[in-house]
């Protein structure tokens, strides 16, 4: 495969770009299909027992979290991030 930037092969970088994208997609399934009922409903987390929505918050927080790690990293490489209004 071709080498881009920093030796980092673009055949990486699609396999990446898909993963996220699949990811993406399986969460914003879940989301859409939940209902209340589903929310409340108690699941093992760990060694513990949750209600699904918790859960679900969880996820939303740890997403944002490695954003915030994303957004740093762009504005150290003069990248304006998507979310100020990058493209």
């Amino acid at each position: 495969s071709r080498v881009g930037v920093q030796g980092h092969s673009r055949a990486g970088k699609a396999a990446l770009v898909a993963g996220i994208k699949a990811a993406a997609a399986y969460c914003d399934a879940v989301y859409k299909t939940m209902t209340d009922a589903g929310l409340s409903e108690m699941v093992a987390m760990g060694q513990s027992q949750q209600p699904r929505g918790q859960i679900l918050v969880q996820n939303i927080s740890h997403t944002n979290e490695h954003y915030g790690n994303l957004v740093t990293y762009m504005r150290l490489k003069g990248i304006v991030p998507p979310s100020s209004g990058g493209n």
